[in-house]
């Protein structure tokens, strides 16, 4: 597997972050939210949120693998 930068880890990190916390605030507004949408649709929010959560879990453990997947190795400052 070829080495990545800090940089590009950074980058890939920030990404992650904003993606997984985009999800958990979508599904806590949804969770939080029912009683401002009509009764008729009520169950399908709930099925909504029981997806997102579904989903965001996932992309939580997969932030915490890839936090502690990288290593720094000897890094040279000025070259």
């Amino acid at each position: 597997m070829e080495a990545i930068s800090l940089g590009q880890y950074d980058i890939v990190y920030n990404a992650f972050s904003f993606a997984i916390a985009v999800m958990g605030a979508a599904t806590a507004f949804i969770f939080l939210n029912p009683s401002q949408v009509a009764p008729v649709y009520r169950t399908a929010i709930t099925i909504t949120g029981l997806v997102r959560c579904i989903a965001y879990l996932p992309l939580l453990a997969d932030l915490l693998i890839v936090g502690s997947s990288f290593q720094f190795s000897k890094l040279r400052v000025g070259v």
